[in-house]
């Protein structure tokens, strides 16, 4: 592992936070990290574990946050949770076959492609439509298809099934966030027990940005909560405007 100063370390813990209290609101929290670790010289495989082990603890912050509201509907997203775990275990498989050197390369294109759909979607935001699958058809394509990419990838999973909820399902912005969450949890936590099982986590920067994360999913999760539509809307936009111009520099 590369040496890190304390400045790097309390870098990489503010933008832990930064990143926690995005995810809450319009995810994208681990487009933030995962360039972050690599820009500092974690090697990709261990970035995108360490991304994954420390991001899980923001969103099982937040989640709780958006539960004790009674905002999430578990049943309704049953299947989809139960697809996502499955997408995932082969999704960390798959993603190890690749060669090391060919993840330098496809990670930053990766975020890059990620972070243009996303801000192209959002300016094409139109008010919430009927919706286009009933919930069995919406769970066993977007819970496989979060696992798989959860699993594979990770960053910008929460803004993509925000996106789902509302333009599939029809779903208001807060609905879509809160419903999300167990989703990329599922996908989540079977991602960080594969990169786990295989030795590619920094446990101790890991852990060390889990503390931010967590302060900033609470905050992030409570603003959301309270303020509504306007404030995400305008979050997702400026946030997910930002990253693509980030990865573009």
């Amino acid at each position: 592992m590369p040496e890190l100063s304390w400045l790097s370390w309390s870098l990489l813990a503010l933008i832990a936070f930064v990143a926690g209290f995005t995810s809450a609101v319009a995810g994208g929290g681990g487009m933030l990290i995962l360039p972050a670790l690599l820009a500092a010289g974690v090697p990709p495989l261990t970035a995108m574990g360490t991304t994954k082990l420390q991001g899980l603890f923001g969103l099982l912050s937040s989640t709780y946050s958006f539960f004790r509201v009674k905002l999430i509907d578990t049943r309704r997203i049953q299947t989809a949770i139960y697809l996502a775990v499955i997408g995932s275990a082969f999704g960390v498989w798959l993603i190890q076959q690749v060669d090391t050197s060919s993840l330098k390369t496809l990670l930053p294109v990766g975020l890059l492609l990620v972070c243009l759909y996303l801000f192209i979607n959002l300016l094409r935001k139109k008010p919430p439509a009927p919706a286009k699958l009933n919930d069995r058809q919406f769970n066993l394509l977007v819970g496989s298809a979060a696992g798989l990419y959860g699993g594979a990838f990770g960053p910008g999973i929460g803004s993509m099934l925000i996106a789902a909820f509302t333009s599939l399902r029809g779903d208001l912005l807060l609905s879509a966030i809160s419903n999300s969450k167990p989703i990329i949890i599922a996908a989540n936590l079977v991602g960080c027990i594969g990169f786990i099982w295989t030795g590619h986590v920094w446990w101790q920067l890991a852990l060390s940005m889990a503390v931010s994360q967590v302060i900033g999913a609470q905050l992030g999760a409570r603003m959301a909560i309270q303020r509504g539509q306007r404030f995400i809307e305008l979050m997702m936009l400026v946030v997910t405007g930002l990253l693509a111009l980030s990865t573009l520099l």
